[in-house]
């Protein structure tokens, strides 16, 4: 009726139900025409109601002669929406979360706001800096491995982005353009020839690390005083000690991340040669999935081209002087110098193929390159072709066969071949404890399968199962003192005992109870220790390069007061054997010398090599005797 503008209409639901209506619930005709709005349906959630609507513009009563029945209201069935992302769900309400709590799906309560995250109520949740989330449903916010990589995300951006030069999930990859530092973190590469210029440097200091090592392991296989390559190797150990020990993400400040900076760079050199983000073709870098598998293909082929540059060199030397004693005796001694030292960083690249992190929403993705997805095609070949292969065949299997070699040959690894060829290894180490370099070489597999397969875990479950391992390990340094050398073995000692103190000192910082003053202290111990083992180093190579000075140069022994306790009439005068015994450390006859026989005027020049050719004289006679 277009004329009505008086007649009402009244809102309500059933009576004796629990289902109710409130708000706007009386409304007044307009040309005839209610418009219902305003109103609140309440009952349960996800169901059915009736509601029932009564105009007074329509009367119930019968008209004569008109037997038509004419109803008053009207009912109208309304379903009740469940709540949606953000709402709280309550008994006939849903209610959005206040801030700062938060529900993405609809639950019974709100949610507390997770670390690393701002919640703005509702289904407002985005992460802070340092942290990344892989969807806007997902709860679960990921602490970025390096904190500098991730930007955070705000109320636009509810999953949060990465910094120039990072990629990938949790911003853990590098971008096209940028290389991976020792430490993990992405840089810029350098252009064109600075490329190129870098790559040169870092292979010559490789280069020279094997040349020395080499070198000095050659010559103290005829010089038992010749302490260098001992020296050397236990200083590699621990550089590759604190660089496995410092992967564990405890938190570090940035005074120890400082501190361990240059240890990392040394200890991990060798990865940084074969980084292939900044080699691509032109000046465009290769894709990063296709960086890693390369750098994966490279490792595993590494001990063939180590031995093959070897057997090249001393070829080159045998067709030179026209012998073949090098390729029988130096290069397997090249060979294996070169494999003990890329060994650690083969083992790791190996293992860390298997290490995976879930992330929700996405799947399983490497640990070292986010952006390749786990057990997917790719992944599956080269685990399949490249990576088992390479843990069966030299993880393990390389190893183990010298490690065999050696045993069947304990009884005359002094003999002038097995000590040329093998001298790396055991150099230094009591004769029985010829094996031990086996020990510590095993000790870093433990500590990489720790870091690589426990990482998704805990990490204060994961620091303190390598504290057990160091301890032991400790402990059996410290009882078999393996090292036929008193300095040696508290050398070795002091390395594990400041692996120790570091990684537990470490554990604090995973704490939120310490302070700035404890922080402070304890970076004391650790920058101490550290200092302590270097300067202990240091001091014992100074002496044994002052015992090659005064070789080169007689005249300053007294100068530097590297004197021995005979008289000087003992290198000008005839010597004979008096008498003899057995030095159970490294193995060996020693003679006493003392008897004088020849006057003084008849007295002979010994030559520079006397001790070699006394050492080969001796070994004769045993070979004569066995016979």
């Amino acid at each position: 009726m277009t004329t009505d503008s008086e007649s009402q209409l009244v809102l309500s639901s059933e009576a004796n139900t629990e289902y109710s209506i409130s708000g706007n619930i009386i409304f007044t005709a307009s040309n005839g025409v209610f418009t219902i709005t305003e109103f609140i349906a309440s009952g349960l959630i996800g169901s059915n109601m009736t509601l029932i609507m009564s105009s007074t513009g329509i009367t119930s009563t019968q008209v004569k002669n008109d037997d038509t029945t004419y109803s008053d209201s009207a009912s109208i069935t309304l379903y009740l929406r469940n709540c949606t992302i953000g709402e709280q769900i309550g008994i006939t309400t849903c209610n959005i979360c206040p801030a700062p709590k938060y529900t993405i799906y609809p639950s019974s309560s709100c949610q507390i706001c997770p670390s690393g995250a701002t919640c703005e109520g509702g289904n407002i949740m985005y992460p802070n800096p340092g942290y990344w989330r892989s969807s806007e449903f997902s709860d679960i916010v990921y602490p970025c491995k390096f904190p500098e990589a991730c930007s955070g995300g705000n109320s636009s951006n509810l999953i949060g982005g990465c910094e120039i030069g990072y990629t990938g999930n949790i911003c853990q990859s590098c971008e096209i353009g940028f290389s991976r530092t020792s430490n993990g973190q992405c840089v810029k590469c350098a252009e064109g020839v600075s490329n190129i210029m870098i790559l040169l440097v870092l292979s010559v200091f490789i280069i020279g690390i094997a040349c020395l090592l080499v070198k000095t392991t050659l010559k103290s296989a005829f010089s038992p005083k010749a302490l260098h390559s001992i020296y050397i190797k236990i200083f590699t150990n621990y550089l590759q000690l604190v660089f496995l020990t410092t992967q564990f993400n405890l938190k570090w400040p940035s005074t120890i991340v400082n501190l361990f900076a240059v240890q990392k760079s040394m200890g991990s050199t060798l990865e940084q040669i074969f980084s292939f983000d900044c080699y691509g073709t032109g000046n465009e870098a290769i894709d990063s999935s296709k960086a890693y598998y390369s750098k994966l293909i490279l490792f595993a082929i590494l001990p063939l081209g180590i031995f093959a540059i070897s057997f090249l060199y001393w070829a080159s030397l045998c067709l030179y002087y026209d012998t073949n004693s090098y390729i029988k005796r130096e290069l397997f001694t090249t060979a294996i110098v070169l494999f003990f030292l890329v060994y650690p960083n083969i083992a790791k690249v190996m293992f860390s193929h298997f290490s995976c992190i879930a992330i929700d929403f996405k799947g399983n993705f490497l640990q070292e390159n986010t952006q390749i997805e786990c057990w997917v095609k790719d992944h599956t070949f080269y685990s399949i072709i490249v990576a088992i292969p390479s843990i069966i065949l030299w993880a393990i299997g390389f190893p183990t066969l010298i490690l065999v070699i050696m045993i069947k040959r304990r009884s005359v690894l002094y003999q002038d071949t097995n000590k040329v060829i093998f001298g790396f290894i055991f150099n230094g180490y009591k004769i029985q404890k010829f094996y031990w370099e086996f020990i510590i070489m095993y000790r870093k597999i433990l500590i990489i399968t720790i870091s690589v397969f426990m990482s998704n875990g805990s990490t204060t479950v994961q620091a303190l199962t390598v504290v057990i391992v160091l301890i032991l390990s400790l402990y059996f340094q410290y009882s078999s003192k393996p090292y036929s050398r008193s300095e040696l073995n508290y050398m070795e000692t002091e390395a594990l005992l400041t692996a120790v103190t570091t990684i537990y000192c470490g554990l604090y910082y995973l704490t939120n109870l310490t302070d700035e003053g404890v922080k402070l202290f304890l970076f004391f111990i650790i920058l101490g220790g550290n200092l302590y083992f270097m300067i202990y180093w240091i001091y014992y190579v100074s002496l044994a390069l002052l015992d090659v000075i005064v070789k080169y140069f007689p005249n300053l022994r007294n100068a530097l007061k590297r004197g021995d306790a005979f008289e000087e009439e003992f290198y000008t005068e005839a010597i004979s054997r008096k008498g003899s015994f057995i030095d159970n450390f490294k193995g060996i006859r020693n003679y006493t010398f003392m008897d004088r026989e020849i006057e003084p005027e008849k007295s002979i020049e010994l030559p520079q090599d006397y001790e070699q050719l006394y050492e080969e004289v001796y070994l004769q006679e045993l070979k004569e005797k066995k016979k």
